[in-house]
């Protein structure tokens, strides 16, 4: 299966600390890959290296086989990488819908709109329960699907997920990863930073093992739940 995103002895950081050291791994098309880790690993730097929000200091990012090094995420995101990052990624001040609009029409011109949005509600019908309420005002569970709902009706070829059932209830999160295996489903690969080991491996095709950012070890998911454990104690399963 060919490459979609590989990072090449990528090293990056914040100012003068380094985050990331000479790290490569590599995302196939049409697969899930978990980034795991400890608190400090560096598992959001790579999620934000990999989406052209933190810039490499060394290294080479490509994408589908285009070197994309140094590439803003704007210009990414039109190549079909997505970013849904930890917190509530939404317009607060607007409606449910309001959200969906802004995105679907960007996405998909105004015709595309009615089809998109019945996909979106089917998915989440919680979300068609408070079309007219106000995003801010709904729980963070609530938040989540709504980031996730604009990712399903114009799936990109690329979506990094940032610890995105990151304090959630076991029943909200069961649904985030139900959605993740949805878009996996249908196509798009996913790079899954994530605290729950146990439903991130469950997920994956392929883990990756970060320590004090440095890739420690990157295999099949299979081969990795004990190591993950070890070098994870206290996670969430």
């Amino acid at each position: 299966m060919s490459a979609l995103l590989e990072l090449d002895g990528v090293s990056a950081g914040y100012g003068p600390f380094r985050a990331l050291f000479d790290v490569s791994l590599t995302v196939p098309d049409g697969t899930a890959v978990a980034l795991l880790g400890s608190n400090g690993s560096g598992k959001s730097t790579v999620a934000r290296v990999a989406t052209g929000l933190v810039p490499v200091s060394r290294g080479r990012i490509r994408f589908d086989g285009r070197d994309v090094t140094g590439w803003p995420a704007w210009r990414l995101a039109r190549l079909g990488v997505a970013h849904a990052p930890e917190g509530r990624s939404v317009f607060a001040s607007l409606t449910v819908e309001e959200n969906l609009l802004l995105t679907f029409r960007a996405a998909l011109g105004r015709g595309g709109v009615p089809d998109a949005l019945a996909r979106a509600y089917a998915a989440f019908p919680r979300l068609g329960e408070r079309r007219k309420q106000s995003a801010g005002t709904l729980s963070g569970g609530e938040q989540r699907m709504l980031s996730l709902a604009k990712v399903l009706a114009n799936p990109p070829r690329l979506l990094v997920v940032d610890e995105l059932s990151l304090g959630l209830a076991p029943v909200v999160v069961d649904e985030v990863f139900r959605t993740l295996q949805l878009v996996r489903d249908n196509g798009t690969a996913l790079l899954v930073v994530d605290q729950h080991v146990g439903r991130a491996l469950a997920l994956a095709d392929h883990v990756v093992l970060l320590s004090k950012g440095q890739v420690v070890h990157h295999g099949p998911a299979g081969e990795l739940g004990d190591l993950a454990e070890k070098l994870m104690p206290g996670a969430p399963v």
